[in-house]
Protein backbone atom coordinates (compact mmCIF):
# COMPACT_ATOMS: atom_id res chain seq x y z
CA UNK A 1 0.00 0.00 0.00
CA UNK A 2 1.14 3.47 -1.06
CA UNK A 3 0.55 6.90 0.87
CA UNK A 4 -2.71 7.54 2.36
CA UNK A 5 -4.42 3.72 1.59
CA UNK A 6 -5.41 2.51 4.11
CA UNK A 7 -5.70 -2.25 4.36
CA UNK A 8 -8.80 -3.06 3.75
CA UNK A 9 -9.16 -5.44 6.79
CA UNK A 10 -8.37 -2.85 9.13
CA UNK A 11 -11.06 -1.05 8.44
CA UNK A 12 -13.08 -2.27 11.53
CA UNK A 13 -10.53 -0.67 14.41
CA UNK A 14 -11.44 2.68 12.16
CA UNK A 15 -14.50 3.23 12.73
CA UNK A 16 -16.06 5.27 15.74
CA UNK A 17 -18.30 3.74 18.41
CA UNK A 18 -21.85 4.89 19.17
CA UNK A 19 -22.00 7.15 22.30
CA UNK A 20 -25.07 7.17 24.18
CA UNK A 21 -25.71 7.94 28.24
CA UNK A 22 -27.77 6.07 30.35
CA UNK A 23 -29.67 7.19 32.93
CA UNK A 24 -29.72 5.80 36.74
CA UNK A 25 -31.56 7.58 38.50
CA UNK A 26 -30.07 11.37 39.18
CA UNK A 27 -26.71 10.13 37.40
CA UNK A 28 -25.79 10.03 33.66
CA UNK A 29 -23.13 7.22 32.34
CA UNK A 30 -21.51 7.94 29.14
CA UNK A 31 -20.92 4.92 27.44
CA UNK A 32 -19.77 3.61 23.97
CA UNK A 33 -20.68 0.59 21.78
CA UNK A 34 -19.77 -1.26 18.88
CA UNK A 35 -19.26 -4.53 17.46
CA UNK A 36 -21.90 -7.62 16.82
CA UNK A 37 -22.64 -10.24 18.43
CA UNK A 38 -23.07 -11.68 22.32
CA UNK A 39 -22.78 -8.61 24.56
CA UNK A 40 -19.91 -7.86 26.69
CA UNK A 41 -19.64 -4.87 29.12
CA UNK A 42 -16.46 -3.56 30.05
CA UNK A 43 -16.26 -1.99 33.77
CA UNK A 44 -12.70 -1.21 32.93
CA UNK A 45 -11.21 2.31 34.42
CA UNK A 46 -8.61 4.18 32.20
CA UNK A 47 -9.26 4.99 28.99
CA UNK A 48 -6.08 3.63 26.81
CA UNK A 49 -6.93 -0.09 28.41
CA UNK A 50 -10.52 0.30 27.96
CA UNK A 51 -10.50 1.59 24.38
CA UNK A 52 -7.96 -0.97 23.44
CA UNK A 53 -9.86 -3.47 24.90
CA UNK A 54 -12.86 -2.16 22.99
CA UNK A 55 -11.15 -2.09 19.67
CA UNK A 56 -9.78 -5.55 19.73
CA UNK A 57 -12.69 -7.19 21.19
CA UNK A 58 -15.67 -5.69 19.20
CA UNK A 59 -14.69 -7.48 16.04
CA UNK A 60 -16.12 -10.65 17.69
CA UNK A 61 -18.80 -9.23 20.24
CA UNK A 62 -21.13 -6.28 21.22
CA UNK A 63 -18.90 -4.45 23.37
CA UNK A 64 -20.63 -2.01 25.49
CA UNK A 65 -17.74 0.37 27.34
CA UNK A 66 -18.91 2.63 30.32
CA UNK A 67 -16.67 5.65 30.79
CA UNK A 68 -15.91 4.86 34.54
CA UNK A 69 -12.86 5.64 36.54
CA UNK A 70 -11.65 5.09 39.41
CA UNK A 71 -13.82 7.19 41.00
CA UNK A 72 -17.76 7.92 40.02
CA UNK A 73 -19.25 9.66 41.94
CA UNK A 74 -20.82 7.93 44.80
CA UNK A 75 -22.03 5.19 41.86
CA UNK A 76 -21.14 1.43 43.25
CA UNK A 77 -22.71 -1.74 44.33
CA UNK A 78 -24.06 -4.14 43.08
CA UNK A 79 -27.34 -2.49 42.85
CA UNK A 80 -25.49 0.09 40.46
CA UNK A 81 -24.57 -3.06 38.17
CA UNK A 82 -27.93 -4.39 38.13
CA UNK A 83 -29.08 -1.38 36.93
CA UNK A 84 -26.55 -0.37 34.50
CA UNK A 85 -27.57 -4.02 33.04
CA UNK A 86 -31.37 -3.39 32.84
CA UNK A 87 -30.92 0.01 31.12
CA UNK A 88 -28.95 -1.00 28.17
CA UNK A 89 -30.97 -4.02 27.98
CA UNK A 90 -28.48 -6.69 28.08
CA UNK A 91 -29.50 -10.30 28.84
CA UNK A 92 -26.59 -12.35 30.36
CA UNK A 93 -23.62 -10.20 29.04
CA UNK A 94 -20.36 -11.08 29.88
CA UNK A 95 -18.19 -8.84 31.98
CA UNK A 96 -14.64 -7.76 31.73
CA UNK A 97 -13.62 -5.35 35.12
CA UNK A 98 -11.01 -4.25 36.27
CA UNK A 99 -10.07 -2.03 39.42
CA UNK A 100 -11.96 -0.89 41.81
CA UNK A 101 -15.45 -2.51 40.06
CA UNK A 102 -14.21 -5.95 40.87
CA UNK A 103 -15.74 -6.95 43.93
CA UNK A 104 -19.06 -5.65 42.86
CA UNK A 105 -18.93 -7.33 39.46
CA UNK A 106 -18.63 -10.98 41.49
CA UNK A 107 -20.79 -9.96 44.53
CA UNK A 108 -23.13 -9.10 41.39
CA UNK A 109 -22.28 -12.43 39.90
CA UNK A 110 -22.88 -14.73 42.58
CA UNK A 111 -25.64 -13.33 43.73
CA UNK A 112 -27.37 -13.22 40.40
CA UNK A 113 -25.89 -15.68 38.52
CA UNK A 114 -28.72 -15.97 36.16
CA UNK A 115 -27.83 -12.40 34.99
CA UNK A 116 -24.67 -13.04 33.94
CA UNK A 117 -22.80 -15.17 31.75
CA UNK A 118 -19.33 -15.04 32.57
CA UNK A 119 -16.80 -12.55 34.36
CA UNK A 120 -13.23 -12.11 33.19
CA UNK A 121 -10.93 -10.46 36.10
CA UNK A 122 -7.74 -8.39 34.64
CA UNK A 123 -5.43 -7.27 37.06
CA UNK A 124 -1.57 -6.06 37.24
CA UNK A 125 0.25 -7.19 39.95
CA UNK A 126 3.89 -6.46 39.58
CA UNK A 127 5.27 -9.37 42.20
CA UNK A 128 2.63 -12.37 41.27
CA UNK A 129 2.45 -13.21 37.67
CA UNK A 130 1.40 -16.91 37.61
CA UNK A 131 -0.85 -16.53 34.16
CA UNK A 132 -4.42 -16.98 33.57
CA UNK A 133 -6.83 -18.90 35.63
CA UNK A 134 -10.17 -20.06 34.60
CA UNK A 135 -11.88 -21.73 38.19
CA UNK A 136 -13.36 -25.19 36.43
CA UNK A 137 -17.23 -25.25 35.84
CA UNK A 138 -17.30 -22.08 37.08
CA UNK A 139 -16.50 -20.21 40.43
CA UNK A 140 -14.93 -22.61 43.29
CA UNK A 141 -17.08 -24.56 45.50
CA UNK A 142 -19.45 -24.75 41.87
CA UNK A 143 -20.67 -21.17 41.83
CA UNK A 144 -21.75 -19.37 39.33
CA UNK A 145 -20.66 -17.70 36.68
CA UNK A 146 -17.24 -18.77 35.54
CA UNK A 147 -14.31 -16.56 36.06
CA UNK A 148 -11.46 -16.13 34.76
CA UNK A 149 -8.35 -14.28 36.24
CA UNK A 150 -5.89 -12.78 33.64
CA UNK A 151 -2.81 -11.14 35.19
CA UNK A 152 -1.69 -8.49 32.94
CA UNK A 153 1.65 -8.06 32.12
CA UNK A 154 3.54 -4.33 32.41
CA UNK A 155 2.13 -1.61 31.05
CA UNK A 156 4.23 -0.19 27.94
CA UNK A 157 3.04 3.36 26.35
CA UNK A 158 0.69 3.18 23.75
CA UNK A 159 0.30 -0.73 24.75
CA UNK A 160 -2.10 -1.04 27.92
CA UNK A 161 -2.58 -4.62 27.10
CA UNK A 162 -0.09 -7.33 25.18
CA UNK A 163 -1.90 -9.00 22.04
CA UNK A 164 -1.86 -12.55 23.26
CA UNK A 165 -3.81 -11.68 26.81
CA UNK A 166 -6.22 -10.28 24.61
CA UNK A 167 -6.71 -13.33 22.62
CA UNK A 168 -6.92 -15.32 25.96
CA UNK A 169 -9.78 -13.45 26.92
CA UNK A 170 -11.12 -13.12 23.51
CA UNK A 171 -11.28 -17.06 24.10
CA UNK A 172 -12.72 -17.32 27.55
CA UNK A 173 -15.45 -15.37 26.58
CA UNK A 174 -15.89 -17.53 23.42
Amino acid sequence: MTGNQRDPSQTADLEPPARAFACLGPVSIAYSCSGRGKPVLLLVPGFSLRERLRERLADRFKVLAPEIGYRSGGIRGRLWLNGLIDTLGLARPQVVVAGPRVLEALTYGIAEPDQVDRIAILWRDPIVRTGPVLAPGGAPAGLSPPVLLLPLAAATPGNPIQPAEIEVLARFLG
